[in-house]
């Protein structure tokens, strides 16, 4: 997929509208119901990250990997998520608002020069995308749900 063409147009369509539409309608669902939305999308975020990297006991997992691919900048939410959690925190909702976003929302723009030769359905891009897109869901949606 290349930057600018339709396809990636496209794609920044699909997930602006997601954004938006998720950010509208977390705030009518019950507490209970948002907090199991946000549980979902950071494990959705996680378990795209244990595919992109090979992360299973079948190849090689280790403490030592997991850990630094969970501390990537935008991977870093998912262990943000039970901090953000304690109301007075402001620090991690912060960092996840102010910073992480916009690195992720940074590779949707820009897209890695590893994707040029690659169709938008290969998994790579996919997961990738859906990877990222999840990474600034998560914080925005806690953000827009009124209650963190």
């Amino acid at each position: 997929m290349i930057r600018g063409s339709t396809t990636h147009i496209i794609f920044l369509l699909v997930t602006v509208a997601f954004f938006v539409l998720g950010s509208i309608f977390i705030r009518r669902l019950p507490r209970k119901v948002q907090n199991i939305v946000f549980i979902v999308l950071a494990f959705l975020c996680a378990g795209g990250i244990f595919y992109r990297y090979g992360l299973n006991y079948f190849k090689g997992f280790t403490p030592k990997t997991l850990g630094m691919q969970l501390l990537q900048v935008c991977n870093f939410n998912m262990i943000l998520v039970i901090l953000m959690l304690i109301p007075k925190n402001e620090l991690a909702k912060q960092y996840a608002f102010l910073f992480s976003m916009f690195a992720a929302a940074t590779t949707l723009v820009s897209l890695s020069a590893a994707w040029k030769t690659l169709k938008w359905y290969d998994p790579v891009v996919l997961n990738s995308w859906l990877n990222h897109t999840f990474a600034i869901a998560l914080p925005l949606f806690m953000f827009f749900s009124g209650t963190y």
